[in-house]
């Protein structure tokens, strides 16, 4: 519950003005906000009450019903806060649009302390009627990175995309290695993840170049020749993801194949990939109207 803790404690960011669609709102009403116990996961719910998958300490839960009682504004104002970087931002809730209104809007974002002022919000959804009696079967979404600090983001976030992919590839070599047998995990080192590697490491590259020769943000200080090769880079990006998704569609499909359990674990990554070249389509859009003057 220190996550928890540590949030709400903080004196929270105001944000622009934001305009919620149907599709938000209904988000915005289903939204579950989850942090770790020392067993199992609370919940805050869209009713600013709790849910727990085990039970929790008396110590935990004092402070959660002290946090409950004392900081439901600060609660109200970090799921604002929230959402307002998932739709400006990220791609994620757009891109699992069908899932989340399947579920009938019902969104779960698990807090995971980073660095400094830095929380990675894994997003899930879940059937409501379903929820604690079979937690384990929520559908993964993707993964964001928000700061406390401050509401802008340099350079669209890609810092973050970077950093977390290749984090997401060292996992999954390791859980490759401890649960897929020897034999298979050999053939798929060499006819995927060996490419998929040497793919995302050009993409870090090429990040490492946009971070230090394009401008941070959407701003009159950015000179329109700037932007427009700005945005070409980013394109590149999305190319290269692109060419590392459909690796990894691949080694999934034979994953599938050879009836192996560990797939689930690829098909994360590849969903995380998804989400980052959706990400570069909104950016692409973002700069192409910055460019050409366009605010319709």
């Amino acid at each position: 519950m220190k996550n928890l803790d540590e949030i709400t404690a903080r004196d929270y960011l105001a944000i622009p003005e934001f305009r919620l669609d149907r599709f938000q709102g209904g988000i915005m009403e289903n939204l579950y906000l989850e942090f770790f116990l020392q067993k199992g996961r609370c919940l805050i719910t869209p009713q600013y009450k709790f849910l727990t998958t085990e039970h929790p300490t008396a110590q935990e839960e004092s402070m959660i019903n002290d946090i409950l009682d004392n900081r439901t504004e600060h609660i109200k104002h970090l799921k604002a806060y929230l959402l307002f970087n998932l739709s400006l931002y990220s791609a994620l809730i757009e891109t699992n649009s069908y899932y989340i209104s399947s579920n009938n809007s019902l969104l779960i974002a698990r807090f995971i302390k980073q660095t400094g002022d830095i929380f990675e919000v894994k997003l899930y959804t879940h059937d409501k009627d379903d929820l604690l009696l079979h937690y384990k079967d929520k559908i993964y979404l993707g993964r964001d990175f928000v700061s406390l600090s401050t509401v802008s983001r340099d350079h669209f976030g890609i810092r973050f995309v970077r950093n977390s992919l290749q984090d997401q590839l060292e996992k999954l070599r390791s859980r490759l290695s401890r649960f897929v047998p020897a034999e298979n995990n050999e053939e798929l080192n060499a006819e995927y993840m060996e490419e998929i590697s040497e793919l995302l490491d050009e993409f870090s590259g090429l990040t490492n170049d946009i971070l230090s020769a394009t401008p941070m943000h959407l701003s009159s200080s950015a000179s329109i020749e700037e932007m427009t090769d700005a945005n070409a880079r980013y394109r590149e990006l999305k190319h290269l993801l692109m060419e590392i998704e459909d690796s990894v569609r691949e080694m999934e499909a034979r994953m599938f194949a050879l009836d192996l359990g560990a797939v689930r674990y690829v098909t994360k990554f590849r969903k995380d990939l998804v989400n980052a070249i959706h990400l570069m389509i909104k950016v692409n859009s973002r700069i192409t109207d910055f460019v050409n003057g366009i605010h319709i």
